[in-house]
């Protein structure tokens, strides 16, 4: 069969698309673990938790599919520059720490500003500066999982074209939600 390597080439995923959909996937299941974390830092407030998880996933999956790509083809073109100096074993470390970096400055900045303009729609407190910083950690923290695991996975994942499919339509599911809760708590507030 000639053509049986050129047919399984052309059912591969572009390593850093897989990459992003995988890092999308893992940030979509850390924000709704996390999710409680924030509520919980607007005391006596009426969020619903799990429209409040699907905003947070929403967000995730927006900084994976704009700034993420990116983030992820920076990385990766520095990481080639530097791999004759580093194990290979290494690279995803280099990528966690990219992920880091990158998830904690969209945590500290973009999360907390959506957090704090819902808050003070309902005439609630916004959010201290430790706990814009507890965010921004907690950020910090699932974006270098989601980068570590996307490197780590992306080469096997990669070849897996019906999974990475289901991951990207799953992550963009899970943000149409998030859309419409936001929508929907923003009239709520608008019409307050």
């Amino acid at each position: 069969m000639p053509n049986a390597p050129a047919r399984r080439n052309a059912r591969e995923v572009p390593e850093i698309l897989t990459q992003v959909i995988c890092a999308a996937g893992v940030l979509c299941i850390g924000e709704i673990v996390c999710a409680p974390f924030i509520l919980a830092m607007a005391s006596n407030v009426g969020l619903a938790l799990v429209p409040w998880a699907c905003i947070a996933s929403m967000l995730a999956v927006f900084f994976c599919y704009t700034v993420g790509f990116a983030l992820f083809w920076a990385i990766d073109y520095v990481s080639a520059q530097i791999r004759q100096g580093l194990r290979e074993r290494l690279t995803p470390i280099v990528f966690g720490l990219g992920g880091f970096i990158g998830f904690a400055a969209w945590g500290y900045f973009v999360i907390p500003a959506i957090f704090n303009s819902l808050l003070a729609g309902i005439d609630a407190d916004p959010l201290s500066l430790g706990q814009r910083l507890a965010i921004g950690f907690n950020c910090a923290v699932l974006g270098f999982i989601a980068w570590f695991v996307a490197k780590m996975v992306s080469r096997r994942f990669s070849h897996h074209l019906a999974s990475v499919v289901s991951v990207g339509i799953v992550t963009v599911v899970i943000a149409a939600l998030g859309v419409f809760y936001m929508i929907m708590m923003f009239r709520y507030i608008a019409q307050s």
